[in-house]
């Protein structure tokens, strides 16, 4: 795997990945290093290292339901509270119901409550109107700047409520699509505790993680630090190049829970050794079992597993591979699978098992903790666009030999399969 993760990287088939992995008895570990911390001309030289700061994207998302959730395990919240009577910015939001024949907006109001758990699992009717179609035109039709233009009016899109303020696109609970569910997230945590988001993940995920202070925050000064820098991948070539557009979210003045994190590879991975190893740092042991199952009402697992076929290209924005025996619904905190995939139905050691909880970042990050089986792993990089398929070859590859690795340092059968020989 390390010759092919080399390679890769000479190539530029991607710039540079940092790859980690342990399981939570300690029996095995990864960590490898790959490539350049930049592809700047005159600037591609300097090695990525294992504490370069990444721009983590949607990875924060995860952190910020942590946050969530400790304000429940303190009974500040319930998956039920209908955080409309905290946050009035979303509680002003209709529903948009498509337009007149003359492209005049229809909306409705909203007459049931978003609760938490709506949030925290993207069934709160949020969307973001940098990607989807309705929001792009009702945006258009409202003189209101998307995130995805690049002449936006930056000033508007700031904050959580100027930035986030499009009208919901269905009744909670009924359907499902990615958004700023956990951007709205993170404001609420900002009412209940008194702390902007920054500061309270730094009190009360990254302390008790004894994480260093210049090795994550949303303000961390990814470029002055040595970050790693964003890269584009090149249509004619098929290689990385580095891009100008080195700030994925211009503008921003507000922590935003659902995407706005920089932070070094091993700072993030404590935070998925400590959900694995179930240590109470973080979280108690009853809370991560209630993150761990499967939270969506019937109708939003139909909604988001028939995204395949319906929406194939917003599917395939989706950072990894998600075959499509495998159904998915999603817990506290990212995806879930929810049965074996085709390897491990054939009796492989390498596939993706029942109740792996994954997801990812903009600039193709990926994470996935499996709980029964005892591992985890994080793939950090910076290229975009998300979903890469080039990228996602590499996440596959990575995923896989993890396990295959993982078997083999804790099987006790000494005929067991080395990590060369698992069936790949």
């Amino acid at each position: 795997m390390e010759e092919a993760f080399d390679k890769a990287c000479k190539d530029r088939i991607i710039p540079g990945a940092i790859l980690l992995a342990t399981d939570k008895t300690g029996t095995f570990d990864h960590a490898s290093v790959h490539g350049a911390r930049s592809l700047q001309p005159n600037n591609d030289t300097d090695l990525l290292t294992k504490t370069t700061p990444l721009a983590i994207a949607s990875c924060t998302k995860l952190l910020t339901t942590i946050c969530c959730l400790q304000l429940v395990e303190q009974g500040k919240l319930a998956l039920s509270t209908d955080v409309t009577t905290l946050l009035p910015g979303l509680a002003a939001l209709p529903i948009l119901v498509g337009f007149t024949s003359d492209d005049k907006p229809i909306t409705r109001p909203r007459t049931v409550p978003i609760t938490l758990q709506h949030l925290l699992t993207h069934s709160s009717g949020l969307g973001y109107d940098g990607s989807n179609a309705l929001l792009m035109k009702w945006c258009a039709i409202n003189g209101k700047p998307t995130a995805a233009r690049s002449d936006a009016d930056k000033t508007r899109l700031s904050t959580v409520v100027g930035r986030f303020s499009s009208p919901l696109l269905f009744t909670p609970g009924t359907s499902w699509t990615y958004g700023s569910s956990l951007d709205w997230a993170g404001k609420l945590v900002e009412v209940l505790s008194g702390l902007d988001l920054d500061a309270y993940m730094r009190q009360h995920i990254f302390a008790r993680l004894a994480v260093a202070p210049y090795h994550a925050g949303f303000w961390l000064d990814k470029d002055a630090g040595g970050g790693m820098a964003l890269t584009m991948r090149d249509a004619q070539s098929g290689k990385v190049r580095y891009t100008s557009m080195q700030d994925p979210f211009p503008g921003v003045q507000e922590a935003m829970g659902g995407q706005g994190l920089k932070t070094t590879m091993p700072a993030y991975f404590k935070v998925l050794k400590s959900l694995l190893k179930d240590d109470g740092v973080l979280l108690r042991h009853d809370t991560l079992e209630m993150m761990w199952k499967p939270c969506l009402s019937e109708e939003s697992k139909k909604a988001l597993n028939g995204l395949r076929k319906k929406e194939p290209e917003v599917f395939g924005s989706f950072v990894g591979r998600f075959p499509e025996e495998v159904e998915l619904d999603w817990g506290l905190g990212g995806m879930l699978s929810m049965n074996d995939d085709e390897i491990v139905k054939r009796g492989g050691s390498v596939g993706r098992k029942e109740g792996t909880m994954m997801w990812s970042g903009l600039p193709n990050l990926f994470w996935f903790i499996n709980r029964e089986v005892g591992i985890a792993g994080l793939f950090g990089t910076q290229v975009l666009p998300p979903g890469d398929a080039q990228t996602e070859d590499m996440i596959v590859l990575f995923e896989k030999e993890m396990y295959a690795r993982h078997r083999a340092a804790t099987s006790s059968d000494s005929s067991s399969a080395s990590p060369a020989q698992a069936k790949l």
